[in-house]
């Protein structure tokens, strides 16, 4: 019994301790969506139950008067998600324009990929409060 309240408390002290302010990242999703489109796309590898895979570059523009992190757009006439990489996404200043690179599995056929170009995408804007996620 006293091992089991042991390890409780232990386990709470280091939740507890985990729970400060450097170790807690939270994103507020913003309102404006970050209009774009799909500038290249190819298919490569060996499709899987759950896709095919994917290389993308997209290229997308921040209408808002601040920065913000980008981890996943979207098609805008199609439910198809293209996200980001990497953990952190992609940083876009205020008003600015940027292209990212991508490499995921999509729940789409091989033969798609060209139709995927030039295809008009919008992307969620967030901010960080704290410093992004490593």
């Amino acid at each position: 019994m006293r091992l089991s309240v042991g390890v409780l408390i232990a386990f709470v002290v280091f939740l507890t301790a985990c729970d400060s302010n450097q170790g807690v990242h939270q994103a507020e999703v913003l309102p404006t969506p970050l209009p774009g489109v799909v500038l290249s796309a190819y298919a490569h590898g060996k499709c899987v139950t759950d896709g095919c895979p994917f290389s993308y570059r997209l290229r997308f523009t921040n209408p808002m008067d601040r920065d913000v992190n980008v981890q996943e757009c979207q098609l805008v006439n199609e439910s198809l998600r293209l996200p980001l990489t990497t953990i952190a996404g992609v940083e876009i200043s205020a008003n600015g324009t940027t292209t990212a690179m991508a490499t995921y599995l999509l729940p789409i056929d091989k033969s798609a990929a060209n139709g995927l170009v030039g295809q008009p995408i919008t992307c969620t804007g967030l901010d960080w409060h704290g410093s992004f996620p490593i």
